[in-house]
């Protein structure tokens, strides 16, 4: 059975993927916070202070996902070791980006082929962490971009939750054009990916845009707390992935879809 070494299995991107390819795969996951019992292997790694390196010549996978997250530099040193153990062992490195690389031109929905323009310190970072492991790695890096993500245990949801309970507002970005997709939905479309042993970026999206405002309208109801972000946009600030990746033309997802799914949870807690 082929390993697989997940970077931040904890996590929710890392979490879904690893539901989605345990029946499969022999997973190896690590991060730092524990799983009460985890049905993989998993080791406990803290970004701060421990090498990775050691821990992948110890354990031999024939692909990295990485989906971690942490202090960017220390990140970035996890990555050149990466980068050093896939040269030698001629593994693969899945590497989940984000759509905040082409922060610097919000102007449109970008493509694969769209050039990076990050401003922020976390595009840039990410930026600069796609460079490295595709100068290094070549054909065997493979990049995947996501939009903002969506799940039921995710952060985002949580605060939707939350302002629904009336516990914490949830902020609203007026301008903000976004595409989303659901942990489940992006674990599906990695899959085929990872099975299709495809190459290059992929943009995990759904396949539609829509403004940040009427996005959580369909679902937040007039009591919930809400509150205009800090950042406010006078002209439409995009922040939105498109793909042309015909391999991916069956994986299609809508906004609507992302939507759909949160009202599911939203009905769930109500009745607890």
């Amino acid at each position: 059975m082929e390993k697989l070494f997940v970077l931040g299995d904890s996590g929710l991107v890392g979490s879904a993927i690893i539901k989605r390819l345990k029946a499969d795969y022999e997973i190896i996951g690590v991060s730092r916070d524990p799983i009460a019992e985890a049905k993989w292997k998993h080791l406990k790694f803290d970004l701060e202070s421990d090498r990775l390196l050691p821990i992948l010549e110890a354990t031999q996978p024939s692909a990295v996902i990485s989906c971690t997250r942490g202090d960017f530099e220390k990140q970035m040193e996890t990555h050149r070791e990466i980068v050093q153990y896939a040269t030698k062992a001629k593994a693969k490195v899945y590497f989940f980006s984000t759509a905040n690389v082409f922060d610097g031109a919000p102007d449109s929905i970008k493509m694969e082929t769209d050039l990076v323009n990050a401003t922020s310190a976390y595009g840039r970072f990410k930026m600069d962490c796609e460079k490295l492991l595709m100068e290094g790695l070549k054909q065997n890096a493979i990049i995947l971009r996501l939009p903002m993500v969506f799940g039921e245990n995710g952060p985002r949801v949580k605060a939707i939750i939350a302002a629904i309970q009336n516990e914490k507002s949830v902020e609203l970005y007026e301008n903000l054009i976004f595409t989303s997709i659901w942990d489940t939905q992006l674990a599906h479309m990695f899959k085929h990916i990872l099975t299709s042993d495809l190459k290059g970026i992929f943009h995990l999206t759904s396949k539609d845009a829509m403004d940040h405002v009427s996005f959580y309208g369909k679902f937040l109801s007039k009591n919930a707390l809400t509150e205009i972000g800090s950042i406010k946009h006078k002209e439409p600030y995009y922040l939105a992935l498109g793909t042309q990746r015909h391999e991916l033309v069956d994986f299609e997802y809508s906004n609507d879809d992302v939507i759909d799914k949160i009202k599911r949870v939203i009905k769930k807690y109500s009745k607890n």
